[in-house]
C-alpha cells in the first residue's frame, strides 16, 4: 500500500527542494508563527482545533482523512503535523508512516503530533512506532494541545524528555455547566457557541448515520459513527453521552451483538439531553 501511494504521491520538484531547509525554530522568547498542517476527519474538532491555531497566529492546512493529509505533506513543507489516529480512506498512523518513508534520504523529518482518544489502548505505542514525536489526548485542553507542539518543536533531546502531554480531565458532569466550559475553552466564548452550533448541526445526521449502520448490521460503519460521535462529545462532557458512545463504539469493533440496540438508544437520549443542555449553555453565551 505505501509503495504505490509513494510513487503517486511523491514530492514535487518544489517540495524536494524546499525540503532541505527543515522547519523554522523558535527563537528564545520569542513566539513564531508556523505552517500546520491538520488532519482531522470530526468536523466539530477541526473547527476547534484550526481556530485555537490561527487565533496563535499560526498558518494552517486542513485535511479531512489520511490520504488527503499525505498528499497535503506532498505538496508543500510545514512546520508540524497534527494528525488524527482514526480516519478514514487512510489512517493516521499509516499516513505518519508513509510520510516517514517518503522522508528517506531527503535529510528532513517533519514533526508529527497524534491526536488520539486516551480511552483507546495502546494508542500511543502504535503512535510511536509509526514514527510520530508525540501525542496528545482528546477531548482537547488548549494547553494541552499548545505544550504538545512545544514539545515537538523542540530540540529532539528536550523532545524526547516530554513525548506526550498527560491528559487532563474534561468536564466531567452530565449536564455542562457554561462556565466550566468556557474555561475547557480557555475562556474563548465565541469559539465555544460557535463550536455547539457546529455540534448541533452535525450530530443529527452522524446519528442517523449509525441508526441506519446498526439496522444492516454494518459493524464498522456503526464504529466510524460511535467514534466521530464520541470525539464531538468528548469536548463538552465525558459522562452520559460520551460513555454511551464509547461503549457502542467499542461493541461495534468486537463485533459484540448483544445489548447493542440497548445501548444505541442510550446514546440517542443522552445526546438528545446533551444537545438541549448545549442549546441552553449557547444562550446563556449570547446573553453575556
Amino acid at each position: 500500500l505505501f509503495d504505490a501511494i509513494l510513487t503517486t504521491l511523491g514530492p514535487p520538484a518544489k517540495a524536494k527542494r524546499q525540503a532541505k531547509r527543515g522547519p523554522r525554530r523558535r527563537a528564545l522568547g520569542r513566539p513564531t508563527a508556523f505552517q500546520i498542517l491538520v488532519a482531522e476527519d470530526n468536523p466539530t474538532n477541526q473547527k476547534r482545533v484550526v481556530t485555537l491555531l490561527e487565533q496563535h497566529g499560526h498558518r494552517v492546512v486542513l485535511a479531512s482523512d489520511g490520504r488527503q493529509a499525505l498528499a497535503r505533506a506532498a505538496e508543500q513543507v510545514f512546520d508540524l503535523i497534527l494528525m488524527d489516529v482514526q480516519m478514514p480512506e487512510l489512517s493516521g498512523l499509516e499516513a505518519a508512516a508513509a510520510i516517514r518513508e517518503r522522508e528517506q534520504g531527503t535529510g528532513r523529518r517533519v514533526p508529527i503530533v497524534a491526536l488520539t482518544a486516551h480511552a483507546m489502548t495502546g494508542d500511543r505505542e502504535r503512535c510511536l512506532a509509526a514514527g510520530m514525536d508525540g501525542y496528545v489526548s482528546k477531548p482537547l485542553r488548549p494547553d494541552e494541545l499548545f505544550a504538545a507542539i512545544e514539545a515537538a518543536l523542540s530540540p529532539p533531546a528536550e523532545r524526547d524528555a516530554v513525548r506526550s502531554v498527560p491528559p487532563a480531565d474534561g468536564p466531567a458532569s452530565q449536564s455542562p455547566d457554561a462556565d466550566a466550559l468556557l474555561a475547557a475553552f480557555g475562556g474563548n466564548g465565541k469559539l465555544l457557541a460557535e463550536v455547539i452550533d457546529l455540534f448541533l448541526a452535525d450530530t443529527p445526521r452522524i446519528l442517523d448515520e449509525a441508526r441506519r449502520a446498526l439496522a444492516r448490521h454494518d459493524a464498522a460503519a456503526l464504529a466510524a459513527s460511535a467514534h466521530a460521535l464520541k470525539g464531538s462529545i468528548g469536548l463538552f462532557a465525558q459522562t452520559g453521552a460520551y460513555d454511551a458512545a464509547r461503549r457502542l463504539e467499542s461493541a461495534a469493533r468486537a463485533g459484540e451483538q448483544a445489548g447493542i440496540d440497548e445501548t444505541f438508544a442510550e446514546l440517542d437520549g443522552e445526546v438528545k439531553q446533551l444537545s438541549e443542555d448545549l442549546q441552553a449553555v449557547s444562550r446563556s453565551l449570547r446573553q453575556r
